[in-house]
């Protein structure tokens, strides 16, 4: 067990556990043990009145009579609150049922909520098997255990570590109180779990958004799915695993090719007169695309967001042109300009190609050259544990002489596969030589190239037997094509290679979410500190999931978007979805309409989700589905 500085231990039986840790806790350690009986009824326990004895010597705090759901009425000053609080094999007493052994974990958690310090631990010790989680064997069914994630839950409470409870630590614990009697437990293969604080789930209303367009503030209206991500920065956050990884991977591509970075504001497109093959919308469906609207002279939206730019309360610091690209009825992207802006459509940037036709046209560009760029895409997708809304990409762009194209690009392909394997390797090599306490499940990757077609595209495959990505080949990371230069010249083609930054990341660190890259708890950032990069140590364990169906009626002859529907869940559930199964789809025969059931999957990758905050959820869908799908609930 970790020692804190000051540690509350709850429902004592004969204090030898909290004797014990007295024996090996340092001078700096305060120890406050209670227990729910009297000091005369505790006595009678046999070695009792000598542990508390021995307790009292070794200067700890003794109480009797503690109720450990209602803490706060003990300690209910400031300066008693608790670094560690610990609980030993918690029963109701007598023959009580796993319901009312959750009862009591739910009271203890949220008492130990009122009196636990902002970063403090709550130790709850079970029995093999009652905690409900992966971590148990065997494994109960779910009803069948005392669902200790989902008790803690609903004080805010995740579960940060799970570890053996190794009682030979300490010699003179004598476990009893199994049915309020003095028989031990059987704690062999009994489990520590370690509960930290999570941060809250915050609310993200739509709000207006304000940016710059070329030499004018115009404020939009962001797509609210990406309202708490695209002010984030992340390839400019020190120590962000994401951009120690881009800089890390840059730097070893160019120990074989000289490279040379652009920075996004300068890839702006000058004009919309240059025609090519080379399309923009590599990979990327128009059903993907995030649309965006701009205020209009006079609008509210247009005055309040400026008002909040002249008191510096912009919601968003960025460049219109770093996130945002204006799509031309001809297809193409093209210059936002003051004469062409109020005709035409906006979406935030599906891909880094979108500046490939700018930077193809500045005077100082060479070909033969490789430009890398990196910056934020936004594409619409549905929800999966791979798929992103909102991810960072690497774009590699080079001219290359037709003749000798081919051998350029599997050159290349060799230095990509090459730079991955460096870094990899040395993070493995690393993990092995500096164990951390936590069992880290990690294995070398292998990169693999998969051609999509004869004009040689191909797609990037990152393998890693420490992450089930349900795919053989393994994760698509990045694509690799090339393209004609167009009108600049017949004799050059151009040698893209996109690389998706957070799927790389997710594989090599064994993320098991991608959401965990954009979150704001600390515990995240400071595994990779001073440029470390790592294996990740997960700091929310087997999360609590909440299943819920719904079903609706679509209109008969209306087409249903079913991203659509996937980014309306997203924003409900604060991203806490996970998974969106359709269980049943039939169209009734006099009507036309269709009828949809959809099965949901709640559950937070970072942050304590509760069960009557999925349920909460679920509600406002249902809500909101027939306000802005125009369905109609069943």
């Amino acid at each position: 067990m970790k020692l804190g500085r000051h540690i509350l231990l709850v429902g004592e039986g004969n204090f030898s556990f909290s004797a014990s840790l007295s024996d090996v806790s340092t001078q700096e350690t305060c120890i406050t043990a209670t227990c729910f009986e009297s000091e005369e009824v505790i006595t009678q326990q046999a070695c009792a009145r000598e542990n508390v004895q021995h307790l009292r010597e070794n200067g700890a705090q003794i109480y009797f009579q503690v109720d450990c759901t209602k803490l706060k009425e003990f300690f209910a000053t400031a300066k008693n609150r608790f670094d560690q609080i610990v609980f030993n094999f918690p029963h109701c007493g007598k023959k009580a049922g796993v319901r009312k052994n959750r009862e009591l974990l739910e009271k203890f958690f949220r008492s130990c909520a009122e009196v636990l310090t902002d970063d403090g631990e709550v130790h709850v010790s079970l029995c093999t098997g009652q905690g409900g989680t992966p971590a148990d064997h065997p494994i109960r069914e779910w009803h069948n255990s005392w669902q200790v994630t989902a008790m803690a839950a609903r004080s805010g409470l995740i579960l940060s570590n799970v570890k053996p409870f190794k009682a030979d630590l300490y010699s003179e614990y004598k476990c009893t109180g199994y049915r309020s009697q003095e028989k031990p437990f059987h704690f062999e293969d009994a489990l520590i779990h370690i509960f930290t604080r999570s941060l809250p789930l915050e609310s993200s209303e739509p709000t207006d958004v304000a940016g710059k367009l070329v030499n004018r503030d115009v404020p939009f209206l962001m797509p609210d799915v990406l309202l708490d991500k695209i002010s984030r920065n992340i390839l400019d956050i020190n120590h962000h695993p994401v951009r120690t990884f881009n800089e890390q991977l840059i730097t070893a591509i160019s120990s074989a090719f000289p490279l040379q970075k652009v920075a996004l504001s300068n890839t702006r497109i000058e004009s919309d007169k240059f025609k090519s093959a080379l399309s923009w919308r590599t990979s990327v469906s128009d059903s993907s695309l995030f649309w965006i609207s701009v205020a209009k002279e006079g609008s509210v939206c247009l005055e309040q967001a400026k008002n909040e730019m002249d008191r510096g309360l912009s919601a968003a610091a960025f460049h219109y042109s770093d996130v945002v690209c204006e799509i031309c009825s001809s297809g193409d992207p093209a210059f936002i300009s003051d004469q062409n802006c109020s005709k035409a459509d906006f979406c935030m940037r599906p891909t880094l190609t979108v500046c490939v036709q700018g930077l193809c046209q500045r005077p100082d560009f060479v070909p033969e050259k490789i430009y890398v760029l990196s910056g934020p895409v936004f594409r619409r997708c549905l929800i999966s544990p791979w798929t992103m809304p909102v991810f960072h990409e690497t774009l590699f762009l080079c001219g290359l002489r037709k003749e000798t194209g081919g051998l350029f690009v599997e050159l290349f392909m060799d230095a990509i596969a090459a730079s991955i394997k460096s870094i990899t390797d040395s993070l493995f090599k690393e993990t092995k030589d500096h164990q951390d306490e936590q069992e880290i499940n990690y294995s070398p990757q292998l990169i693999s190239f998969s051609q999509q077609s004869k004009k040689g595209d191909y797609s990037i495959y990152l393998q890693s037997r420490g992450l089930e990505s349900g795919e053989n080949e393994g994760v698509c990371v990045g694509v690799i094509t090339t393209v004609p230069l167009g009108e600049l010249s017949c004799d050059y083609e151009i040698l893209l290679a996109m690389l998706n930054l957070d799927a790389l990341v997710i594989q090599i660190l064994g993320v098991p979410d991608w959401r965990m890259l954009w979150t704001y708890d600390g515990r995240f950032i400071t595994q990779f500190l001073h440029g470390k990069f790592k294996p990740f140590c997960n700091f929310s364990m087997h999360p609590p999931s909440y299943v819920h169906d719904i079903s609706f009626w679509v209109k008969g002859g209306e087409q249903f978007d079913e991203v659509e529907f996937h980014n309306l869940v997203r924003r409900v559930s604060k991203e806490c979805v996970t998974d969106i199964q359709l269980l049943d789809r039939f169209q009734h025969l006099e009507t036309g309409m269709v009828s949809l059931c959809y099965r949901l999957t709640y559950q937070s990758c970072d942050k304590a989700l509760s069960d009557v905050q999925a349920s909460t959820m679920q509600l406002q869908l249902r809500q909101e589905l027939q306000m802005f799908l125009q369905v109609i609930v069943r």
